[in-house]
């Protein structure tokens, strides 16, 4: 089988667990080297995957998602010049300016 007859969610499985493999084994070294307790490794490997988490579904969609390899449209997009705010809205393609007083 080869990697264009595989379907892309199970690409982005399999580099999702090389990097997750790829994690277990630091820190099963840094705690059989001695380098950390095992409460370190353990919280630490929790703290990372809880962020990890929260950082990609704040960025993308579920992974079942057909769109999951696009990032997410920014809700609302704030520029602010010297004197005029400019406001975006993603469902609006149109700029609208405020006086700022």
């Amino acid at each position: 089988m080869s990697l264009r007859s595989t379907p892309q969610i199970y690409v982005k499985l399999r580099g999702s667990a090389l990097s997750s493999l790829i994690a277990l084994f630091i820190a099963l070294s840094r705690y059989c080297d001695y380098w950390h307790h095992y409460q370190d490794v353990v919280w630490g490997s929790v703290i990372g995957a809880v962020l990890a988490t929260i950082s990609y579904f704040y960025y993308h969609p579920s992974l079942w998602d057909p769109l999951s390899h696009r990032p997410r449209e920014p809700q609302h997009v704030i520029i602010r010049s010297s004197d005029t705010v400019m406001s975006r809205s993603a469902s609006v393609d149109k700029l609208h300016s405020v006086k700022v007083m």
